[in-house]
């Protein structure tokens, strides 16, 4: 579910200060990029809306938490797009144990995926990168005060191992060690998606969070398709006949 939520363009996740369409990170460092005197925070724990911007309207279509520790990561995502089912979907990231864990609480259940490393940005590849085989180069391009965060405005580029490159803009926040409290990348031509970020505390999070909690029951990968259905509030005919988990796809 990991690698087939992470090719929806509808579902970012944000992780380690470093967001690319389509593609999930794991673990993070902390340091200069491209040169630039740019520092991102990557142990924090705080909550965050993403927008889809068209024509100068946004709506929101997802919320959330975040924990991470600059390897370990936790998000909480409230999918709430106007005329799509709301649910939660909660992953833990574990690359010390080279495992993804998708909590299902409904159904008090998890589902374990292994943490394969990418090869290429083609089809059916996996989309997990490590950040240390992304090249990133920023350009400072301003100041801006966001959400009353004195912040400086960059452009980032991203070059993926595979040599595509991705541009996206970052607002560090200069009272909260250049966290990059808001970000914003086009999609398509006239559309771009915005994540903002509140309630940042600095600081590794509890290490509880990374854990499984107590009580949830590890299911088989091939029950993930009715474990979201659960999630999601649809109701699944007796006898009705389950595809194979679109993850093995």
């Amino acid at each position: 579910m990991l690698r087939t939520l992470a090719r929806s363009s509808a579902v970012i996740f944000l992780l380690c200060g470093i967001i690319v369409p389509g593609l999930v990170f794991s673990g993070c460092s902390k340091g200069p990029l491209g040169g630039a005197p740019m520092e991102f925070a990557c142990d924090y724990q705080a909550d965050f809306v993403q927008k889809i911007v068209r024509a100068g309207a946004a709506t929101t279509v997802m919320e959330g938490n975040i924990y991470t520790d600059c390897e370990l990561t936790r998000t909480e995502n409230r999918m709430v797009q106007p005329g799509a089912p709301s649910f939660v979907m909660i992953m833990i990231s574990r690359p010390d144990k080279g495992v993804n864990w998708q909590l299902f609480p409904k159904s008090m259940k998890y589902v374990e995926t292994p943490i394969e490393p990418v090869t290429d940005m083609s089809e059916g590849a996996p989309l997990l990168i490590n950040p240390k085989d992304v090249t990133v180069d920023s350009e400072k391009i301003g100041e801006e005060t966001v959400d009353g965060h004195p912040c400086i405005k960059w452009k980032v580029t991203t070059t993926m191992p595979d040599g595509k490159t991705f541009v996206y803009y970052s607002w560090g926040a200069q009272d909260l060690d250049n966290f990059a409290i808001k970000k914003e990348f086009e999609t398509v031509p006239g559309e771009s998606m915005v994540i903002e970020y509140s309630n940042v505390v600095l600081g590794k999070p509890d290490s509880s969070v990374f854990e499984i909690p107590a009580g949830y029951v590890l299911a088989p990968e091939s029950e993930m398709n009715m474990l979201m259905m659960t999630e999601m509030g649809i109701s699944i005919p007796y006898g009705m006949p389950m595809m194979p988990p679109m993850g093995n796809q």
